[in-house]
């Protein structure tokens, strides 16, 4: 059975059968078939090569740090200094800390269009002088480069990350409150491997783009 054969002038398939595809622009409709592909998701990845700092599930997301008693508000993503930081979506720049200060260093902050999440980068090494307050930018779009700023000052080796978050407000305050799960915004999306162990002795699942599951072993 093909999506859109229809069986005595009823589709088998409900009335939301082809949500999250689309007809390719040159694609021909003939006798209740389509040409169909994915729908383009409208987030892409902040960086280029996506891991998680040691592959350890105590840089998820949650109450993962200090024996699962402390938050960490967002996902730590190794990145050497230097990388390149994108854009996970079109938007407009709305914050930017630089030069460094505080815990976060040099930071920056992407409100997501036609969403209530914000992308808030940090330990950045710099920001590129393109990118200014309000500045539109497109999914993609370099913003600046990975660094070990703020209190990732001593970070070396496998420890050297961005700090990602995914926020519902521009500034929120200590612990979670104003931060959801980071996954919502990126396409590479890492998970536990067993919420109820200790997160600092766990390791991650890796989820690309495809759907491929890889099961990543702590360093």
């Amino acid at each position: 059975m093909e999506k859109g054969e229809k069986v005595n002038g009823e589709s088998k398939f409900p009335s939301n059968a082809l949500e999250g595809w689309q007809a390719k622009p040159d694609g021909v409709v003939e006798e209740g078939k389509a040409t169909l592909q994915p729908l383009e998701s409208p987030f892409c990845d902040p960086l280029e090569n996506m891991k998680i700092r040691k592959n350890r599930a105590s840089n998820l997301f949650g109450v993962v740090r200090n024996n699962n008693t402390t938050n960490h508000q967002g996902f730590d993503y190794y990145a050497v200094p230097g990388t390149k930081i994108r854009a996970v979506a079109d938007g407009v720049i709305k914050k930017i800390v630089n030069p460094a200060n505080g815990d976060y260093g040099i930071q920056l902050t992407l409100k997501i269009d036609n969403t209530n999440y914000y992308a808030f980068y940090a330990h950045l090494l710099k920001v590129y002088d393109h990118i200014k307050l309000n500045t539109k930018v497109k999914k993609g779009d370099f913003l600046g480069e990975t660094g070990n700023s703020g209190n990732a000052i001593t970070c070396t080796g496998g420890d050297q990350h961005l700090h990602f978050e995914c926020r519902t407000e521009i500034a929120p305050g200590l612990g979670l409150g104003g931060r959801v799960e980071p996954n919502l915004i990126v396409q590479t999306k890492f998970y536990t491997q067993n919420a109820n162990k200790i997160q600092t002795n766990t390791g991650v699942i890796k989820v690309g783009a495809d759907g491929k599951e890889t099961v990543m072993k702590i360093e």
